[in-house]
């Protein structure tokens, strides 16, 4: 059952433990959230990330035990005015010694003040990376190409012009805000549809 909270960051703190919440325990874990949509296969992302040294894996497992597998991974923040240096809302966690150092130092700090320091967490993450020394040092970056942060009423119009087609899309909370959410939801809604519809994506996601 899901822990009653008394804070929201609180609430957040619990990406922080999904390695010690999720039955197995996982060898590693995938945190989304729920404004990031994958429109690609994920199996095949993660063995993109593992660029493991030994023979390919085939499985989540052995992705998650391939000898170059990141430990941490995060994509970084969109860039703006009071953005962060990685983006919270996807974190690849591998159960390593190094992961959960990270982590639980990020979940001390961003709980300090009895969970009122922060408002976002990432500012509590940007707070540690800037210490000397810190355990979140192994956090590794994602390749910016596989995400794509849609933040403009134009999305439509470069969905329709793209050819390349991002892991994942993050509808921002400013888009979402804005009077052009309706018809970007609809054009989401559209290619998730499409997507779908394609059977050679659906068979290259059955053979991974």
């Amino acid at each position: 059952p899901v822990p009653i909270v008394s804070h929201q960051m609180h609430m957040k703190n619990m990406k922080r433990a999904l390695l010690s919440i999720l039955p197995g325990p996982p060898a590693a874990a995938l945190y989304i959230d729920v404004d990031v949509v994958p429109t690609g296969c994920i199996h095949r992302f993660l063995t993109q990330i593992a660029q493991a040294s030994t023979a390919p894996a085939r499985s989540a497992t052995e992705i998650a035990h391939s000898v170059g597998a990141p430990e941490l991974a995060f994509f970084q923040d969109n860039v703006c005015l009071g953005c962060n240096k990685f983006n919270g809302g996807f974190v690849y966690q591998r159960d390593t010694t190094g992961t959960r150092r990270c982590l639980e130092e990020w979940n001390s700090e961003s709980s300090a003040e009895n969970f009122t320091k922060y408002i976002k967490d990432q500012d509590a993450l940007d707070q540690i990376l800037s210490q000397y020394g810190s355990s979140c040092g192994i956090i590794h970056t994602l390749p910016a190409s596989s995400v794509v942060f849609v933040d403009s009423a134009l999305w439509p119009a470069w969905l329709r012009m793209s050819t390349s087609r991002p892991f994942f899309q993050h509808f921002t909370s400013g888009v979402r805000a804005g009077s052009s959410w309706t018809q970007i939801h609809k054009a989401m809604l559209a290619q998730l549809s499409a997507l779908q519809n394609e059977q050679a994506h659906l068979e290259s996601c059955e053979k991974s």
